[in-house]
C-alpha cells in the first residue's frame, strides 16, 4: 500500500509539471526573453527554498545545513542538477509554446523513460542497478508510439511542419456524379 500512495505522489507531483512551461512561457512574452523568464522562475523557486530552509532550522532541524565535509565528499556531477533544471526550464519556456503542452509533455516523458532505462541500467548517478528487461524496453517503446500519434494528430504540430498536412487532416473523397434522387 506504501508503494501504491509513494506512486501516486509522484504523479500528483507530474500533474503539475505540466503548467511550469506553460507559466514560464506566459512570464517569457511578458518580460521579452526566455533567459530572464528562466531567471526569474529559478530565483523565485530560490526564495521558497531559501525561506523553507530558515523555517525548518528554526524550528523542527537546526542542523539541517550540511558541514564543509559533507559538500567536499559530494561528487563532481552532484552539483548538475541546477544546470539540468536550468537547460530544462530554458529549453521548455522556447519549445512547449511552439509543441503545445501534450507533445511537449509526451516529448519530455520518453526522453525521461529512455534515460532512465540506461540510468538503471548502469546503476548510474546514485541509482541502484536494475537490469533492462523485456517489459521496461517494451514500456519505452509504447510511450514512444503515443508520442508518435501525438505528433501525427496534433494541430501544433502541423503549424511548425513537423508533420504533413495530410497526415491530421481526414482524407477528402473526389466529387462525383451524386447518387441522390432529384426531389419533385
Amino acid at each position: 500500500m506504501q508503494t501504491v500512495l509513494i506512486v501516486l505522489l509522484a504523479a500528483l507531483a507530474g500533474m503539475i509539471l505540466p503548467m511550469q512551461p506553460g507559466i514560464n512561457s506566459m512570464l517569457q512574452s511578458k518580460l521579452g526573453s526566455a533567459w530572464v523568464a528562466a531567471l526569474v522562475s529559478f530565483s523565485v523557486g530560490t526564495l521558497i527554498l531559501l525561506a523553507t530552509v530558515t523555517l525548518l532550522r528554526v524550528s523542527a532541524k537546526p542542523n539541517i545545513l550540511p558541514d564543509l565535509a559533507s559538500i567536499r565528499s559530494a561528487p563532481w556531477w552532484a552539483w548538475l542538477g541546477g544546470l539540468i533544471g536550468a537547460i530544462f526550464v530554458s529549453s521548455s519556456i522556447v519549445l512547449a509554446p511552439k509543441l503545445g503542452a501534450v507533445l511537449f509533455v509526451g516529448a519530455v516523458v520518453f526522453g525521461q523513460m529512455f534515460s532512465s532505462v540506461l540510468l538503471d541500467q548502469f546503476g548510474a548517478v546514485g541509482y541502484a542497478k536494475q537490469p533492462i528487461n523485456a517489459g521496461r524496453l517494451v514500456g519505452v517503446v509504447l510511450i514512444l508510439v503515443g508520442v508518435g500519434l501525438i505528433l501525427r494528430f496534433s494541430p501544433k504540430a502541423k503549424e511548425a511542419q513537423l508533420v504533413p498536412e495530410s497526415a491530421t487532416t481526414a482524407p477528402q473523397t473526389a466529387p462525383g456524379p451524386s447518387t441522390s434522387t432529384p426531389e419533385t
